[in-house]
């Protein structure tokens, strides 16, 4: 038996992978689910051999929310008469809860799809600790640590103690995301309204201050670029794009459905981030036959097939991405549809599920 492990009190992008992921597995018979208190137990398959939905993450206050863990894993365990459980699977690292599990649920197999083998720029001093915590306690006892691309194992550069656990690692990477594909959207004919767009968390590492630079290039001039999201640099962003004519800022909270209208309005997705892991962004713009154009950081230079479903550009270098959006404009977009198609297939998330599946399982 399979324990599959997330706990969250938010609906997020990590959320809807697991929730996407756990309903696109085989023999879910043999799996049991723990469901994050932002999500409702019946969006998840009734296949499954048992379902727990967690409140702890619901809880302020943290000691308290520490002896309602353990409660609960408790009888999670009590549930299973202790030693059905074979195996364990945490969607992501979340220091506290899976350090817990591993205490009760001790001496099986342990994976963990450890999303930022690095972590970014972009996550706060305590996710720093808990990662730092994380290789000193549990991280010594998982047998798997599932990674999102290929690239990642040479990151020991950044980071000196991934030699550790390197040769642990399992790459799979991540799949289509379906929260943000609307069949109506795709199939109308849509007004282009944008020649680029960027979409996602407003942070300054994905390079957002160097793309509001690069719009405003002579060449570039007549284009029109939109930025659509939220974060804790949104306030900067948007000082330097008031700035700027042919730049568009949607500074609010979008719906999937409203997002989905906003990629289908642009002719091409822009990623220019200055550091990255994976990201789920290339699938989704291909699903709608956008082409991605992104730095040469993280996933992308394995997720975009350069020439097919997208371009990369060399980070933070402007000449290099003002070249690849001039070639966006001055291209029939037409031509690369299959190409899209073909790279968008390799994200299945079925085929994505089945092999995590394995991985567990080895």
């Amino acid at each position: 038996m399979i324990l599959s492990c997330y706990f969250s009190k938010e609906r997020n992008a990590m959320g809807d992978l697991y929730l996407n992921m756990m309903n696109s597995m085989p023999n879910k018979n043999k799996i049991a689910l723990i469901i994050p208190y932002a999500y409702n137990e019946d969006e998840f398959s009734n296949e499954f051999f048992a379902k727990f939905r967690e409140t702890v993450s619901s809880v302020d206050n943290k000691f308290l929310r520490i002896i309602l863990l353990k409660r609960f894993i408790w009888l999670i365990k009590k549930y299973f008469s202790g030693n059905s459980v074979s195996k364990v699977y945490f969607q992501i690292d979340q220091f506290i809860y899976n350090w817990m599990i591993i205490k009760i649920f001790s001496n099986i197999k342990y994976s963990v799809w450890l999303h930022d083998p690095v972590l970014h720029e972009g996550v706060s001093t305590a996710e720093r600790i808990y990662r730092c915590l994380s290789y000193k306690t549990y991280f010594n006892k998982i047998d798997n640590f599932i990674i999102s691309y290929n690239g990642a194992k040479e990151l020991d550069r950044v980071d000196k103690r991934l030699c550790s656990i390197r040769d642990r690692f399992v790459v799979s990477p991540l799949p289509q995301m379906p929260e943000m594909e609307f069949d109506e959207i795709k199939n109308k004919i849509n007004e282009i309204k944008y020649d680029f767009i960027f979409f996602g968390r407003i942070e300054l590492y994905k390079g957002l201050d160097f793309l509001v630079d690069v719009m405003s290039d002579d060449r570039l001039k007549s284009s029109k670029l939109l930025i659509v999201g939220t974060g804790r640099d949104a306030g900067r962003v948007e000082s330097i794009v008031n700035k700027k004519d042919n730049i568009h800022f949607i500074n609010r909270y979008v719906s999937n459905y409203e997002l989905a209208e906003l990629i289908c309005a642009s002719k091409c997705v822009v990623l220019p981030y200055i550091s990255a892991t994976g990201s789920q962004t290339v699938s989704i713009a291909n699903y709608y036959s956008r082409l991605v154009i992104a730095s040469n950081v993280g996933c992308f230079t394995e997720y975009i097939i350069d020439g097919q479903n997208g371009f990369i550009f060399k980070v933070k270098d402007k000449e290099s991405l003002v070249e690849k959006l001039l070639l966006v404009l001055n291209t029939d977009l037409e031509a690369y549809k299959c190409g899209i198609e073909k790279i968008y297939n390799k994200y299945d998330i079925t085929k994505i599920s089945n092999s995590v599946f394995e991985i567990i399982n080895k």
